[in-house]
């Protein structure tokens, strides 16, 4: 199939989508706040809500190809239907793996687009939000690449000529740890902010016998307080003093090894990493610090640790955690992804969800900002459309510019005339000529079992469903003169009836409701105007 099959093939809602702000033909306000975030780098977390077909999706879509090139589009966006997925394994696998990864060749942050979120269950709101108690664990190898991270996985994992940084998984009984070993001359590459992102931990070995590796310590430090000096979450770091064979010529003294843990508020150990001496004890200190929780110390290795499945046992009281242990998903990514949120109903976004957002209401589109749009369209299409088509079409959208767009181009495909007959026939609504019939029954029709059995067969021959019939003769009877005690009578059983159809009642049952309705307050009339 070519381009132009492809393009022709395309619904008009997505053919006609606009790809610019400025393409956009309501909300002047909205676009104008959020061209000002864009122009100014300082787009916030954005939460759009309001009736189906009134711009959201496409608000943002334009947002986003005005912020990224067709080439980065797809790195640095990702959209999701939340409806599609409601649960929370989208928010812990998908949603979570997108925002902490960063894009090396592209400076801003990425764009996540949750479409109908109002669809999510509250569990994966709430897990939107919250930070998975995952803790990332970055090894910076000062001097030579060690193998503790191997040690305490159980001997698995990187091999000894690795450079950069390898990750590693280990999932305990309930909380996963992901480790990242760093080899010394990651240094002084422009790849270390990468290795470094979202760390937790940040563990510094070096080697007791080598005074310059310990020397090279204060290097690290600067260097990674560089990459975390604009980060709200600061991780805890430790010092590592790995042993050798050679531990009769150690050249680190340990008063030297005080001061700087002192000076830079280091946790400071001591092990091996040939023999495992302190590395299950070192790695679960600074692990339970973080997460705020007790871990067994006996457990001699992190291997025995997964084969026995031992459970993490909760301190009784535990401490207050630091702000930076409670930090939702949300704020954790800030600085390398926005979030916008779509949804029709605002009460079924959870407020904490809200209060971290800019909301922006879309109201239903007005009827002199579609029909230009509409008419543009259809000269494009070479759409043959009349005045009442075009009136047709704005009575059934409500303001829904999506559905205009359906709407027509079902009508062309199926009549080629866009009138409104056919506009109607199209969706299976009522003719002008069908209510007059029905309300010509209902008013003047004295025969109880006659009027139900015009109007049943007309049902039955166009198709027609009674919800649709309720809402025109609503509209229609509220401009005939009936008494005002009457007419409220006569709305209060039409909304009745209204209300059970929602909930499943009978349509045979509910049109006998009606037309009881419309005797009732006739006989009222004949009643009042013989007493008076």
């Amino acid at each position: 199939m070519t381009v132009g099959e492809v393009g022709k093939n395309l619904p008009w809602v997505e053919k006609y989508r606009p790809s610019k702000l400025e393409d956009l033909v309501s909300h002047d306000d909205i676009i104008q706040t959020i061209n000002q975030f864009m122009k100014e780098n300082q787009l916030p977390h954005l939460l759009f809500y309001g009736p189906p077909g009134t711009g959201k999706t496409s608000t943002i879509l334009a947002c986003a190809k005005q912020m990224y090139t067709p080439q980065q589009f797809n790195s640095m966006v990702l959209e999701l239907n939340a409806s599609d997925d409601r649960g929370i394994g989208i928010v812990r696998g998908q949603i979570l793996s997108f925002a902490s990864t960063r894009t090396i060749f592209k400076a801003g942050p990425k764009l996540i687009i949750l479409d109908e979120a109002d669809a999510m269950t509250n569990d994966a709101q709430n897990a939107l939000r919250r930070k998975n108690f995952t803790s990332n664990i970055s090894v910076c190898n000062v001097w030579y690449q060690s193998s503790i991270c191997n040690r305490y996985v159980g001997g698995t994992g990187l091999a000894d000529s690795t450079q950069g940084a390898a990750v590693l998984a280990a999932q305990w009984a309930r909380t996963p740890v992901q480790l990242c070993d760093v080899a010394g001359a990651a240094l002084h590459t422009a790849m270390l902010p990468n290795y470094l992102y979202a760390s937790d931990i940040i563990i510094y070995v070096y080697d007791l016998t080598n005074l310059q590796s310990f020397d090279n310590i204060n290097i690290w430090i600067k260097k990674v307080k560089e990459i975390f000096k604009t980060e709200a979450k600061k991780p805890l770091m430790a010092l590592f003093g790995n042993k050798s064979d050679l531990e009769h010529q150690r050249a680190v003294r340990l008063s030297c090894v005080q001061k700087l843990a002192a000076e830079h508020l280091l946790d400071n150990f001591k092990g091996s990493a040939r023999t495992g001496e302190m590395i299950d004890v070192t790695f679960t200190k600074l692990i339970s610090r973080v997460l705020g929780i007790k871990m067994p110390l006996e457990i001699t290795s992190h291997k025995k640790l997964l084969e026995n499945q031992v459970k993490l046992e909760q301190i009784s009281e535990p401490p207050t955690p630091e702000p930076t242990n409670l930090i939702m998903i949300i704020e954790k990514y800030t600085d390398n992804v926005r979030f916008c949120i779509i949804c029709n109903y605002l009460g079924k976004i959870i407020p904490a969800l809200q209060s971290r957002c800019t909301r922006f209401r879309f109201a239903p589109l007005q009827q002199n900002q579609i029909v230009p749009r509409l008419k543009d369209i259809a000269e494009k299409e070479n759409v043959k459309i009349s005045e009442d088509g075009i009136k047709a079409l704005l009575t059934l959208s409500g303001g829904d510019m999506r559905k205009v767009l359906n709407t027509l181009q079902s009508t062309w495909l199926a009549y080629r005339d866009v009138t409104e007959d056919n506009v109607y026939t199209c969706v299976g609504h009522p003719l002008r000529s069908d209510i007059n019939f029905i309300l010509n029954c209902l008013l003047n029709e004295n025969d109880f079992s006659a009027c139900f059995k015009k109007i049943q067969d007309l049902k039955i021959a166009k198709g027609l469903a009674l919800g649709d019939i309720l809402t025109e003769v609503h509209t229609i009877i509220q401009r005939v003169k009936f008494p005002p005690g009457v007419l409220i009578s006569l709305l209060i059983k039409m909304a009745d009836s209204e209300a059970r159809l929602a909930s499943g009642c009978s349509e045979r049952i509910e049109l006998a409701a009606l037309i009881s309705a419309f005797q009732l307050c006739k006989d009222q009339i004949d009643i009042d105007s013989l007493n008076t």
